[in-house]
């Protein structure tokens, strides 16, 4: 049966079912409320109401104040008398049902009592039965270690709202065939531009779970609604969401509770609504449904579900969710029947990602089982930078802030406070933190611990057991010019006293999906205090370091981070960054537990190399010298090199084999550097991109030059030596398997739109010119081999050359020269094979450190074919008499024999030695 409660009939209405199964009991209206437009659209409730949001009506009744139903609580020694201000006591009455939000990490410590009698005077309410112990600690002035702040009890106060309203929304469970999860739903539908009112109203067991657009408070493809307002409204008890704004904008949503919930709450669900403003709504004991719509992620649920930043989010709550408070889930594209009307109109249609948001500040997220403010996946990334200011975000037990493949935000004037990390941080860029406090443990919470007996303790629930962190840091970036910029930030409670047996610490470089093991984010850190007296690690790096992660250089920009007062760097001690850090030898280690050195006098600029991963690249080195002062070596990973350079002055560049410390070149070369440190900024900037470095080719020789082409004959069983397949039209590649004839002959068969390989750049030189040489083969169903009709699945072969720019970070002056083509050719009457030859030029687009050049087999339609014998020989030199070897026929490519008649206008002899 549905639990009806008790209301004094004053002249109201009750309402008939809104829905087969979904009956809505106890709607009320007392004196000062009018109902209108109260009719059924779609079989669904369709209705404006206005009620007096004055309180004026009879004080028989709860009141509706017009300043939020949200208290901050301080609790007496007496567990029953609860101060709550004047202001909300002079708003609640006796008989008032009142929620007290959770003081723990855990969201299932909230509370609810009912009001006996009020001091309105003091602000004073008193519970007609004690409330839970733990609530004796709530507002106690928490004090972080070392240190006493009484400002600091109402940033981590709990809340108290009014759950009593005079309008009631109760809806019938139907526990026979939905298990009690299917209640009723109110939807303002397609009403655009009317001015649409639901204010002072309780809805209890209402949203119909797993089924779509059934949801407690719901704006449905309304359009325009300016003027509009969802206020001091309670849902509770919902079965699948709360207040959910859908292809609807500029909607005031305010002082709103929603509790015991199931699902994401308030929300904008298509991401293509603007202009909407949540404001002083809070949200509390949001759980996970058990039967989630198709397609949608409520399994994660969050308080405030934010997929279109273009609104506004001020002054609201998250009060305990089983994932996150509040979630950026921005995606590239908007969905569901937003994106079919603006397709159809013709409009623009927004990337949500990109966008700026309107407003987001002085926002609170507490007790939550994951994240209080999470920022993946897939990450925000608007096109400017963004502030998202004033928010606290506390005793969650993953992390307070998840902040993860985002870019431009600036975090400011936050707190966080007794999470398991503070900031956790991997993989963005260009994000600033300022005007930030951070607390590890407060002495407050230990108290609350000790009254619920929740199991908490240093950072055991976070995934990273035994230690609590300020500020988790990550060696690698996401684009961009830098990771972390933290400025005016201080950190206290993360000495000994919080009793962690492992290093808890300020910050903490983490290795999660470092999928190459350099360094490259660039992280700063200026004017940073530490509050506490007692001895803490400020900065740690060992697990990365662990991990092998090399080259980490992160910036003290004014001697704050460090012991020392001075400005420098802390390194780890390798051999990519330490030679270049302790040019004057001055470098020191940190305290024990950091795995990091410290470089007062250092001022570095991260670089990072990419380059062919090709197997014959993968035994060489990176080299970095700088004058005849120090030199980094970089044994770098497949296609990736990093250091740490002087920022202040030149260095060079080279590659050498590991086994005979002889000068190589791994095909190309794309380097890049991180934003210029501060200090280069102070000392009146160093080198620019163009000139920090110079790259240091070999000569080119003979043996290694004379031919370009590894692996052309395919004698390779295991390997695909240098070859790879082309990517088609959507980013998948194509497949390259060595074949094996019955008499023994390999060579590669190709399946998808080409292969192709690059070139040694070091050494083309402009004028110099090769013979290009293939064999390839095109079978038909039965296996014979046909020559080559069709246009579109003739393959042709292509010399592709462009050249990095290490200042704009991308390649310009793209070129492609065609070399040859099989479309006309037949196949060779003894072994089927179509002969393909041409010849290549070098210009001067292929020549030099930032070149990159490949020869490309390609063709428009996916086909599979045979491919051996791949030459490109150089026949002549710039210096070379330029008609030496021209017209070399193809076959003395094949063979290498130079047969009769077939080397001319050369003798066999100087034919032989060209080719051999």
């Amino acid at each position: 049966m549905p639990r009806r409660r008790p209301v004094p009939h004053a002249g109201g209405t009750r309402s008939g079912p809104s829905e087969p199964g979904g009956w809505i009991v106890g709607f009320f209206l007392p004196y000062g409320c009018t109902a209108q437009n109260a009719n059924r659209v779609g079989g669904t409730w369709d209705a404006h109401w206005n009620s007096d949001a004055n309180g004026a009506s009879s004080t028989d009744y709860p009141r509706i104040c017009r300043n939020p139903d949200l208290a901050d609580a301080y609790y007496h020694s007496k567990r029953s008398a609860i101060t709550v201000g004047p202001q909300a006591a002079a708003c609640w009455n006796v008989g008032d049902e009142i929620l007290l939000t959770s003081p723990d990490m855990h969201h299932t410590f909230r509370g609810t009592f009912t009001i006996k009698d009020i001091d309105e005077s003091n602000g004073v309410v008193y519970a007609t039965e004690p409330v839970e112990p733990w609530f004796l600690h709530a507002s106690v002035a928490a004090v972080a270690a070392g240190g006493d702040d009484p400002n600091l009890a109402l940033d981590l106060a709990v809340e108290a709202a009014s759950l009593s309203r005079r309008v009631i929304f109760e809806a019938e469970d139907d526990l026979d065939d939905n298990d009690g999860l299917h209640g009723g739903h109110l939807i303002v539908y397609h009403t655009p531009i009317i001015e649409q009112f639901v204010q002072g109203v309780e809805l209890v067991n209402f949203g119909q779970q797993g089924n779509l657009g059934r949801y407690p408070l719901h704006f449905h493809m309304s359009g325009d609604c300016s003027g509009s307002i969802l206020s001091k409204n309670v849902v509770r008890n919902s079965n699948q969401r709360c207040i959910v704004i859908h292809g609807t904008n500029n909607v005031m949503i305010e002082d709103n509770v929603a509790f015991e919930t199931a699902g994401h709450c308030y929300f904008t669900e298509d991401s293509a609504e603007t202009g909407n403003t949540f404001q002083r709504n809070l949200g509390a004991s949001i759980r996970r449904p058990s039967r989630v719509i198709s397609g949608e992620n409520d399994k994660h649920p969050a308080i405030f579900w934010i997929t279109n930043p273009d609104n506004s989010w001020i002054d609201n709550v998250a009060a305990g969710s089983d994932d996150s408070g509040f979630w950026f889930e921005t995606h590239g594209a908007v969905r569901g029947p937003s994106l079919k009307l603006l397709q159809n109109a013709g409009s623009p249609v927004p990337v949500p990602r990109d966008l700026s948001v309107r407003a987001f500040r002085n926002n609170v997220a507490h007790s939550s089982n994951h994240h209080g403010m999470r920022y993946y996946s897939p990450g925000y990334r608007p096109l400017s930078t963004q502030i998202l200011a004033g928010s606290k975000s506390y005793r969650n037990r993953v992390a307070g802030h998840f902040v993860h493949a985002n870019r431009l935000l600036t975090f400011l004037d936050g707190i966080t406070a007794d999470n398991g990390l503070g900031f956790q941080t991997f993989r963005n860029h260009d994000i600033a933190i300022q005007n930030e406090r951070t607390i590890g443990l407060t002495h407050n919470y230990r108290d609350v611990l000790k009254a619920t007996g929740s199991w908490w303790h240093c950072g055991s629930n976070s995934g990273h057991a035994g230690v609590i962190t300020g500020m988790q840091i990550h060696p690698w970036k996401l684009g961009g010019t830098y990771d972390i910029r933290a400025t005016n930030v201080e950190f206290s409670g993360f000495g000994p006293s919080t009793g962690c047996a492992a290093p808890t610490g300020a910050i903490h470089m983490s290795y999660d999906q470092a999928f190459y093991l350099r360094y490259t984010s660039a992280n700063r850190f200026t004017n940073v205090n530490f509050a506490d007296e007692e001895p803490i690690h400020k900065i740690r790096v060992c697990g990365a370091e662990e991990a092998g992660v090399e080259g980490i250089a992160v910036e003290d920009v004014d001697g704050t981070l460090g012991t020392t007062g001075q400005p420098g760097f802390f390194v780890t001690d390798d051999y990519t960054v330490a030679p270049m850090a302790d040019l004057d030898d001055t470098c020191e280690p940190v305290e024990e537990g950091s795995c990091l050195l410290f470089c007062p006098n250092a001022c570095l600029r991260t670089m990072s190399v990419a380059t062919s991963a090709l197997p014959r690249n993968l035994d060489m080195e990176m080299v970095v010298t700088h004058g005849d002062e120090a030199e980094a070596v970089d044994g770098g990973e497949p296609g990736y090199y990093g250091a740490a350079i002087p920022a202040l002055s030149s260095s060079a560049v080279s590659f050498r084999d590991k086994a005979t410390g002889e000068v190589v070149w791994p095909d190309f070369v794309q380097h890049y550097f991180e934003q210029s440190p501060a200090c280069a900024d102070v000392a009146g900037g160093g080198p620019g991109p163009l000139d920090l470095v110079e790259m240091i080719m070999p000569e080119p020789t003979q043996e290694r030059c004379y031919d370009l082409i590894g692996e052309g004959d395919f004698e390779m069983v295991d390997s695909l030596g240098s070859w790879a397949p082309v990517d088609d039209v959507d980013g998948e590649g194509g497949t390259l398997e060595i074949s094996t004839s019955d008499d023994g002959i390999f060579a590669l068969s190709v399946t998808g739109q080409g292969a192709d390989q690059y070139l040694d750049v070091s050494c083309l030189q402009e004028g110099q010119m090769y013979a290009f040489g293939a064999r390839l083969r095109i079978d038909d169903a039965g296996g014979n081999a046909v020559p080559c009709a069709s246009t579109s699945s003739c393959p042709t072969v292509r010399v592709h050359s462009q050249q990095w720019n290490p200042e704009l970070k991308h390649t310009t002056g793209a070129s492609s020269v065609l070399v040859a083509t099989a479309e006309g050719l037949s196949p060779d009457a003894d072994d089927g094979f179509i002969q393909l030859e041409g010849f290549v030029t070098v210009t001067a687009g292929m020549t030099g450190p930032n070149a990159a050049v490949f020869l490309r087999f390609y063709q428009d339609d996916s086909i599979t074919y045979l491919l051996d014998d791949v030459t490109l020989v150089e026949i002549s030199s710039p210096t070379a008499a330029p008609t030496e070897y021209e017209n070399v026929p193809y076959k003395i490519f094949s063979d290498r024999t130079c047969p009769d008649g077939l080397w001319a206008p050369v003798s066999k002899d100087e034919c032989l030695e060209a080719v051999q």
